[in-house]
């Protein structure tokens, strides 16, 4: 049976690190609150680094918009209690494209899988022969999967 969740306040140092994300947090709300609506909703981050604030979005057309802000932002997290802030950076985390394989492979017919079989059965190097082997062996389990 599994142990139910234990809060953070258990461990310090957990307890440490979800305040820290809730600060950052209700610095996030308060900096899209100065932002156009359309440019807000595209700022997903923003983390307290030393004297730096630094600001995530997706694109490099959001972060290029959000520069004309950078003055406002800096202001509003200063504000916010944040006054060691003195710079803001804007960082893009692009958004991870899965490449989609489109094309299915093309298997051997099972007649040519037979001959690589033979072959392997029929090969004196010992190296070549359990190479075909195996080979012989992964192609007629996927041609039996088609």
């Amino acid at each position: 049976m599994k142990k139910p969740f234990k809060p953070a306040g258990r461990f310090p140092v957990l307890a440490r690190y979800q305040q820290v994300i809730n600060q950052q947090q209700r610095l996030l709300i308060q900096i899209k609150s100065i932002l156009p609506e359309n440019l807000a909703e595209h700022v997903q981050y923003c983390v307290v680094s030393g004297k730096k604030l630094v600001l995530y979005t997706e694109s490099a057309i959001w972060s290029s918009q959000l520069r004309f802000y950078q003055q406002a932002i800096l202001h509003k997290a200063i504000e916010a209690d944040w006054p060691q802030l003195q710079r803001v950076q804007i960082k893009v985390i692009p958004e991870r494209v899965v490449p989609r394989s489109t094309r299915k492979p093309r298997l051997p017919s099972p007649e040519n899988i037979a001959l690589i079989q033979q072959t392997a059965q029929n090969q004196k190097d010992k190296k070549l022969k359990h190479a075909l082997a195996r080979l012989g062996e992964t192609l007629a389990k996927k041609n039996c999967l088609r």
